[in-house]
């Protein structure tokens, strides 16, 4: 084996690979920033992305609330209409008979012109209209809604 001496470093060469290693440390230093500056630019735009997404949801939320409570309104006309269509047909036929409501499927005669409640005077027409007074006087038993037997 043959005996090799290492020659020790110079000052001259340490002072250069010093400086190489400053050189090194300021260029890693700014591609730190830089990509933190990146990194912190993409969380904005996913925090601000997140903001959206939530907003539309709530949006979406309340719009098939909406659409929900329309379709029932809708609904609730439909029957009015055609209720009030049936009656009228029927008086026309005959001009004579009471006009009728049905409460949880069964067909009562309103055999009143009109009626006070609650100190609030009522048509048959108004009465027609509101299911939720119907279910009360059925439910209180009033005298001019006589149930009709089949």
């Amino acid at each position: 084996m043959a005996n090799e001496t290492q020659t020790p470093p110079t000052i001259e060469s340490l002072t250069e690979e010093l400086a190489a290693e400053k050189q090194a440390k300021v260029a890693l230093e700014q591609l730190h920033t830089t990509l933190q500056t990146q990194f912190d630019t993409v969380v904005a735009s996913h925090q601000a992305y997140e903001t959206k997404l939530a907003t539309s949801a709530a949006a979406l939320t309340q719009a098939t609330s909406d659409l929900a409570d329309a379709t029932k309104v809708a609904t609730e006309q439909h029957e009015t209409i055609t209720s009030l269509t049936e009656q009228l047909e029927k008086l026309q036929a005959n001009p004579e008979a009471y006009s009728t409501i049905v409460v949880d499927k069964t067909t009562y005669e309103v055999q009143t012109k009109g009626f006070q409640y609650k100190k609030q005077e009522y048509t048959v027409a108004d009465l027609i209209k509101d299911k939720a007074l119907q279910k009360e006087l059925v439910k209180k038993g009033v005298g001019f809604l006589v149930a009709k037997t089949a």
